[in-house]
């Protein structure tokens, strides 16, 4: 059907989502206060690549 053929076509159009902290009324600086325990306990940071393990 049309609407068949119509889904199957946008499901292979590739999908992009870009969101910054500001959209959502926060800041990094914010972000990194409130997750500082997090952040230190799994050895996370800015520029710090994320463990796969």
């Amino acid at each position: 059907s049309q609407l068949s053929d119509f889904l199957a076509k946008d499901r292979e159009k590739p999908r992009s989502h870009r969101y910054t902290p500001e959209d959502f009324g926060l800041s990094g600086e914010s972000i990194r206060e409130r997750f500082a325990d997090y952040m230190s306990t799994f050895d996370l940071g800015p520029g710090k690549p994320a463990s796969s393990g």
